[in-house]
């Protein structure tokens, strides 16, 4: 993290690039679902309203992990796989990050790490 914020060095090819950070908050539920509605739509993936609720219900709205999704349902993939898939990665990247947190820190939250899949 620390060669990341520092940003690149003389012989990386972003160097003289200058980092821009971009933070997208999460949507509106309806939002979120007005999205996926019309980015499958879009890719002619036919989809059941209970089929994104339940996106939403796992995912949350950020746009990115609704991306995520939207991107496997639209190259063909099914609705229960695209969803584990993307459930899966997010986990995956929250547990790394909370990694990089709590690096260093020694046992500082380790009563707190019963399962990533619980967030809020």
């Amino acid at each position: 993290m620390v060669k990341f914020l520092q940003g690149p060095s003389p012989e990386s090819p972003l160097y003289g690039r200058t980092p821009v950070r971009v933070e997208l908050r999460p949507w509106s539920r309806r939002l979120a679902l007005s999205f996926l509605e019309q980015g499958l739509s879009e890719c002619g993936v036919k989809h059941a309203t209970r089929e994104l609720e339940e996106v939403l219900s796992v995912l949350g709205t950020l746009p990115g992990w609704l991306s995520f999704y939207g991107l496997r349902r639209c190259i063909g993939m099914p609705h229960g796989a695209a969803l584990r898939e993307a459930e899966e990665q997010a986990v995956a990247i929250a547990s790394r990050e909370r990694g990089n947190l709590l690096e260093g820190r020694g046992q500082v939250g380790a009563e707190s790490s019963q399962d990533a899949r619980v967030w809020s």
